[in-house]
This record gives C-alpha cells, structure tokens and sequence, in this order.
C-alpha cells in the first residue's frame, strides 16, 4: 500500500495478532488499522473479499477509490469487492505462488527495488555456502565460533565481514556505518579447517530461483497474461 506522497505503508490488518512479529519485534503487530486505506493511492486485495468478510471497515476501501485510489482485486472468483474494482484479475485456484513469483522476477529483472534499503534492511547480503546451502556463520570459519553471526561480502573493504544486527553480533543495530554489503557476486572465504569454502549471496539465491517464473512461463498456470504481471 502506498500513501498520497508516494510512501509505502505497513499492511493493514484486524483480528488476531501475529504471534511472528511479537517473537521477532516484540511488538504483537506490525500494521495499521483498516481505516489507512482511505489515505492510499493504490491497494491490492489478494484473496481478501472485505466487502464479504469486513464489513464494518469496507467503506474506507471505497472513500478512498472516491478520491482516486485505484483497486485491485486477485482472486479467482468475480466477488462482492472484484466487482467495484478497476481491475480484477481472475488467478487460476491455488496457483497463487505462481504468481507472486513472477511478480518477484519482474521486479528484479526490471529492477524495481531500492538496493540500500536491501542492504540494510534486508538477509539478502547474507552469504550462503555454495557446498550446503547454509548461511555463513562465525562458526564455519572459527573453531568453536558462535552459529548466530551471520556474514556478507563487504564491497568497500573487499572481504567478509560480520552484519551487524544479527543475534550473535555485538553491536545491536541495523545501521551499516562503512560496510557495504554486496547484492549479488560469488566469493571464496577460510574456513575453520583451512579448506576454502565458495559463497555467494541470498540475494543472488533468490534471483536464480525466480528467472524460472517469467510471466511468460506462468501463464499456463495462473491464467494471467504476463502484460498484467
């Protein structure tokens, strides 16, 4: 959801609280109420039928379309919400991941992000092992090291180096000061027992596995052109 000035919102939700978010963040939920859908511009209802299932919040869904927010409904049937939206699109039953990958490949592929919030924000700098498919942690490179320190490839001092804000970190922060961890590269780190261990970056992980959902290569399963991914 994004705001009149152009700024991305939290997702809205009413009910329960999400047992996630009180683990992770200590806080129980990590949205705003349902009455920020009047302040959007555009709000996508992926299987979410508020008309139906929220009644008493529906109709700032609608106030906002009255101030030109524009609405899009995903979901395979023609409901009570799709039917007052400027655009539903009608997915194909359970094929859902389908498309939200190839969402993930044109935003990638067109790049469509915003890379120093990725750095900061994000594991996608984390590096992987290439022989295990595992994060690298302190313990990989240091006998009786912590499994909580996780790892990037640092750009502006070009070798390894711890990402603050993990668990097993000292300082407990998100800000990168002079690291810039890089997004995508493959590398080679020591490990603990003197054998070189190759790596590369979740984020280039991440973008191998969704070149293989092009909208092209979806289609036949969701039933949705790729001009609309």
């Amino acid at each position: 959801e994004v705001d009149r000035y152009g700024i991305a919102k939290p997702r809205s939700a009413v009910g329960d609280m999400f047992t996630g978010a009180s683990l992770a963040y200590g806080i129980p939920n990590v949205g705003t109420s349902l009455d920020a859908w009047f302040e959007m511009d555009y709000i996508v209802l992926w299987s979410f039928n508020p008309n139906a299932t929220r009644i008493p919040d529906a109709h700032y869904l609608w106030e906002a379309k009255w101030r030109g927010a524009k609405i899009v409904v995903i979901s395979p049937d023609y409901n009570p919400t799709a039917i007052h939206a400027d655009l539903w699109i009608p997915i194909q039953p359970g094929t859902d991941s389908f498309l939200a990958m190839s969402l993930v490949q044109v935003a990638l592929a067109e790049k469509l992000y915003k890379e120093d919030f990725i750095r900061e924000q994000t594991d996608l700098t984390f590096l992987v092992r290439e022989d295990n498919g595992q994060l690298l942690r302190l313990s990989d490179l240091r006998k009786g090291g912590r499994d909580d320190v996780f790892y990037c490839w640092d750009e502006a001092g070009g070798k390894h180096q711890a990402m603050p804000g993990t668990r097993g970190h000292f300082r407990k922060t998100l800000r990168l000061g002079t690291l810039k961890p890089a997004l995508t590269g493959r590398y080679e780190v020591k490990g603990a027992d003197g054998r070189t261990i190759p790596v590369t970056t979740v984020f280039e992980k991440v973008r191998a596995e969704a070149m293989k959902f092009a909208p092209e290569a979806t289609q036949k399963h969701t039933g949705v052109h790729p001009d609309v991914a």
